[in-house]
């Protein structure tokens, strides 16, 4: 294909969302690499990505497929050649892992391009230390990394250590090679070599993630097939069954997601099947790379006028400090968060000024088990619709709460991790704890983690999540984990606030203050459950919070760092 193209670039103040193009549908048995062929042939003119034109200011840059398939296909053509691949219909897939830090729409059209050349991509996280980068590669065995600049160091002393723990001569220790640039998939022009079709083989294994290790020391890895991402992708799909929220022809600001994550991976592959537009950062900016800037991303949102938000609970943590920031966010149609909890008192801040907040919950085991948007609650904006599309069974429990088995269907939803069996058939438990409605039917809320609840002496089961959600609250606390499992009370371990005024300063006084907080918050709580000041401990300086990938505290591992502190406070009433 020879034709030449014209970048289109308009005026953020003339743009006409009425004059969007009609959207037609691609099949649903179409894998998600061969849907965006579909898209070249059937709706070229269709907008899916679009960024501040950094080149023009105050004005729009937009891709339409008709741009981005064939930088789909030369992505997928450049890795190819760069990793020595002649065959790409060999019955062979290679794997290769991408450990990169890049703006998101670069991102998504490597990750595009290896899937259409049927090279199972093998993400990872550059959040990651090479310590756990060569533990993931040894996992995953891929024959090259595909690096940014920013990481080659970190992805060359990986494959060192592996080099130096070698145990085998098996062992597959992968060659490191630079992503082809951005300017290399956009050259200005749609002329392209269209790859051929992949072999079937490789949609046994199309794509591998991994958890986000969020309590442990090291994620684990998880394959995922052609047949388990078609299935996720078409969950997202415009109708009541699925989501009460209508995508198509809507602009998502998807300048925060990250493709490397399940969430990042299920918008970017619903976008072609229900034809919204994803709005991204400007390639050109050198600060838009993912892991991404908060106020980038907020400033993002206004520049390219999106209709839905899609933002980590962090991130609303932040916004809803700013009543400028909540006034914007109000306007919107919804904006959606996922990944982790958040917080009740943003939330509540957020939804009581007309933030309209959609809690998406799925896990990267099983896919979405809530609907990708559930119609806002407003004030019950924690509760969410289970998906339809999944075969999930709630398991009730006495204390009232039921904790969600998904259970794999042949054919439809392969869920790639199956640790149980239910009824026979295999199965995940996901190990959240779930609360129903008390008067909407068939709404759920997430109350934490089965392994979280603590068991006292007593009998008395706590849930110490909502505690430790409220004191997190507070200035002065940065974080708090509380233990207590099998002992008469419960305890409480804080990491102060490090712009806490007299922390460094009077250590004596900093524990005061915050006992100060804690001693609050007792009146408000039933007497098993209140937290006792011989069980008080602050964090040391020395030995901080471990956190995993979602921000979350690694409650399991931070408690085993301070054995020895939580063992002498119960020792101390003997």
């Amino acid at each position: 294909m020879g034709q030449a193209l014209s970048y289109l670039s308009i005026s953020v103040s003339t743009i006409d969302k009425t004059t969007i193009p009609t959207f037609v549908k691609p099949p649903t048995e179409l894998n998600i690499e061969y849907v965006f062929d579909f898209h070249l042939e059937n709706n070229p003119t269709y907008t899916a990505f679009q960024h501040p034109d950094s080149t023009q200011s105050g004005t729009m840059r937009y891709y339409t497929y008709a741009e981005v398939v064939p930088a789909i296909h030369r992505a997928g053509g450049l890795i190819s050649t760069s990793i020595g691949r002649q065959d790409i219909q060999s019955d062979t897939s290679p794997v290769v892992a991408v450990f990169a830090e890049i703006n998101n729409l670069t991102y998504a059209t490597h990750l595009l391009g290896l899937l259409r050349a049927g090279i199972t991509a093998f993400l990872i996280s550059p959040r990651f230390h090479s310590t756990v980068v060569a533990e993931l590669l040894r996992m995953a065995r891929p024959t090259h990394v595909l690096v940014s600049d920013n990481l080659r160091d970190i992805a060359l002393q990986a494959v060192s250590d592996m080099h130096a723990t070698k145990s085998s001569s098996d062992e597959v220790v992968p060659v490191v090679v630079d992503l082809p640039p951005h300017e290399k998939l956009y050259p200005g022009h749609n002329s392209f070599d269209r790859l051929p079709r992949h072999h079937e083989n490789f949609s046994k294994k199309s794509l591998i993630v991994h958890s986000s290790s969020s309590t442990s020391s090291c994620p684990k890895i998880i394959p995922w097939t052609s047949n388990y991402i078609r299935a996720n992708s078409i969950g997202i799909a415009p109708s009541k069954e699925y989501s009460d929220v209508n995508f198509e022809g809507k602009v998502l600001g998807g300048q925060s997601a990250e493709f490397f994550h399940t969430a990042g991976l299920y918008i970017l592959f619903g976008m072609p099947r229900v034809g919204f537009i994803m709005a991204v950062m400007p390639p050109a900016d050198p600060r838009a790379v993912i892991p991404a800037n908060r106020d980038m991303v907020y400033e993002g949102y206004k520049q390219s006028q999106i209709d839905i938000g899609w933002a980590s609970p962090r991130f609303l943590e932040a916004w809803s400090k700013e009543p400028e920031n909540i006034s914007y966010l109000s306007n919107l149609d919804c904006i959606i968060y996922g990944g982790s909890a958040l917080s009740k008192a943003a939330g509540d801040k957020l939804s009581s000024h007309g933030v309209k907040l959609c809690n998406a919950y799925g896990a990267t085991e099983v896919g979405a088990i809530s609907k990708f948007v559930s119609e806002p609650q407003t004030t019950d904006w924690e509760y969410f619709n289970l998906n339809p599309g999944i075969n999930y069974e709630l398991l009730p429990r006495e204390d009232g709460l039921f904790e969600a088995v998904i259970v794999y269907q042949k054919g439809y939803h392969e869920i790639p991790v199956c640790e149980v069996e239910w009824k026979g058939k295999p199965a995940y438990a996901c190990g959240d704890l779930l609360t129903p409605h008390p008067i909407k039917r068939n709404f759920y809320k997430v109350v934490g983690r089965n392994k979280d609840m603590i068991l006292l002496s007593s009998g008395q089961a706590v849930n110490p999540v909502y505690i430790e959600d409220a004191l997190r609250a507070h200035p002065d606390i940065k974080d708090a984990v509380i233990f207590g499992q099998g002992r008469p009370f419960l305890g409480i371990l804080v990491s102060p606030n490090p712009s806490a005024p007299v922390l460094g300063k009077d250590r004596e006084a900093m524990c005061d203050r915050i006992w100060a907080v804690i001693e609050e918050y007792n009146k408000t709580l039933p007497d098993y459950s209140r937290l006792r000041k011989e069980a008080f401990l602050l964090s040391d300086v020395a030995r901080p919070f471990l956190y995993g990938e979602k921000g979350l505290s690694k409650r399991s591992l931070i408690l085993d760092e301070y054995r020895d502190e939580v063992e002498k406070c119960y020792m101390n009433l003997l």
